[in-house]
């Protein structure tokens, strides 16, 4: 190898390392700052040791683990009332629900943890991943909708699109049946649901360990989107009204 060609790649590499170190010196102060600021009201927790974790993880890989959304995007070319059913009203009685998520597509897989709360009012969905990290907070009145999602998340993803799920699984059919937009069906029995646009089915739901009050282990598929969810219930209380 003729020698400047040799100079030039020593100087190339050099200049990539330096780049490395300060992107890394960068993220571990933009990692410092949001854990010391952006602690949202519902989960309070100690942030020393986890920003010590994701200060020696390389840029890409602290996104990916809090959950790119590329499974559960919508497709800009759609038109509204083709990408998908709106949200429900908020239903009682009130309760406070913990589950487990796991999302799967081709070539990824990740968990996250959810708490809902839900009433005739509203409902309300917190949503982290394994290690405890604040990833959004959702409210929903029946008519607004407000969210407050960490900045370490795309902003591409759509926490919303997640209590479109949960409510196609466990809100009663008939309510589903009122909001449904035209082209759109849904076929129901005890053990699975079937939502169609057209005659396309868009998503099967499998409920693998049904429950009179809230079905505990749930299966998801998108056909769509191309995405699957595996829903476990981890506990449920009853609330006061």
């Amino acid at each position: 190898m003729p020698r400047e060609l040799k100079s030039r790649l020593k100087t190339t590499t050099t200049i990539h390392n330096g780049i490395t170190q300060e992107l890394k010196k960068f993220m571990g102060f933009i990692v410092t700052w949001f854990f010391r600021i952006f602690t949202p009201p519902l989960f309070r927790i100690k942030f020393d040791w986890i920003r010590d974790i994701f200060k020696q993880l390389p840029i890409a890989l602290i996104i990916l683990a809090c959950l790119s959304s590329c499974a559960l995007l919508t497709h800009p070319e759609e038109s509204e009332s083709a990408k998908s059913i709106p949200m429900a009203s908020p239903i009682s009685p009130a309760r406070r629900v913990m589950q487990q998520i796991t999302a799967s597509w081709p070539g990824r897989q990740e968990t996250l943890i959810c708490v809902l709360e839900l009433d005739s009012k509203h409902v309300a969905i917190a949503g982290l991943s394994n290690e405890g990290l604040s990833l959004f907070n959702l409210n929903y009145d029946g008519k607004s909708l407000t969210l407050n999602k960490s900045p370490l998340l795309p902003d591409s993803f759509s926490p919303e699109l997640i209590i479109k799920d949960l409510q196609l699984v466990y809100w009663p059919q008939a309510e589903l049946q009122k909001i449904l937009p035209r082209y759109w069906r849904l076929e129901a029995d005890s053990q699975h649901r079937r939502l169609y646009y057209h005659n396309e089915l868009r998503v099967d739901v499998d409920y693998l360990q049904p429950d009179s009050l809230w079905a505990k282990e749930v299966k998801v598929t998108n056909h769509h989107y191309n995405y699957y969810l595996h829903i476990k219930t981890v506990n449920y209380e009853s609330l006061p009204e």
